[in-house]
């Protein structure tokens, strides 16, 4: 019940936010001259099948998954990769848009009902969360959907480690209790997670991709 209402919080939060995040995307979709961001933030999008999904936050986490998306193209898995901003779609767009298998997208708005729209048009078993990528209707959505959630090249901001303390238990709440793995780049990383609360055996160091 406590984990109920620390989300429901959260969702309360982006509800009274609302005429401010839609101003945000009407914004967005006119500076880039790309009406088709705005249905993308919304949710909406063709189906999409996929064995991998990975989230990244913008060009640097493209660029950082970038030897793992080729080599699992390479195998012949077929891939989804969504980004929170424009411009990190355009990198990915550059990086793999040459790949056969391989589908490209905008990563909704973090409410409920966009994420729903968004997971309904989904089949995919695995999504892989890139370095601070934290969302909780979308990993908690994902979840009940029966999605593997992992995070690499996992780490944690001193804003996060400093946040307000009803966020830090809900973020403690999804990483301990809905997401496999925690791979971290480092020592360091790992001791942060541990700081804010994540426990368990699904921490581990493998690594700076």
């Amino acid at each position: 019940m406590f984990f109920i209402s620390l989300i429901k919080r959260y969702q309360l939060l982006l509800w009274l936010l609302s005429p401010l995040l839609f101003a945000w995307l009407i914004k967005e979709a006119w500076q880039h001259q790309n009406w088709s961001l705005l249905r993308a933030r919304l949710g909406k999008s063709a189906a999409i099948k996929a064995d991998h999904w990975f989230h990244c936050a913008s060009v640097g986490e493209v660029n950082a998954i970038a030897p793992v998306v080729q080599a699992l193209e390479q195998q012949g898995q077929s891939l989804l990769v969504t980004t929170f901003t424009p411009t990190g779609l355009e990198q990915a767009q550059r990086r793999f848009g040459q790949l056969h298998q391989i589908q490209l997208r905008l990563l909704p708005l973090d409410w409920r009902w966009t994420m729903q729209r968004f997971l309904a048009s989904l089949d995919c078993p695995n999504l892989t969360l890139v370095e601070t990528e934290f969302w909780p209707n979308l990993i908690q959505l994902a979840h009940q959907q029966g999605l593997t959630i992992r995070l690499i090249n996992a780490r944690i901001t001193h804003k996060t480690l400093f946040a307000p303390h009803w966020w830090r238990l809900l973020l403690v709440e999804l990483l301990n209790q809905q997401v496999s793995h925690i791979l971290c780049r480092n020592d360091q990383d790992e001791r942060d997670f541990r700081q804010l609360g994540v426990n368990g055996e699904h921490i581990q160091v493998i690594g700076n991709l």
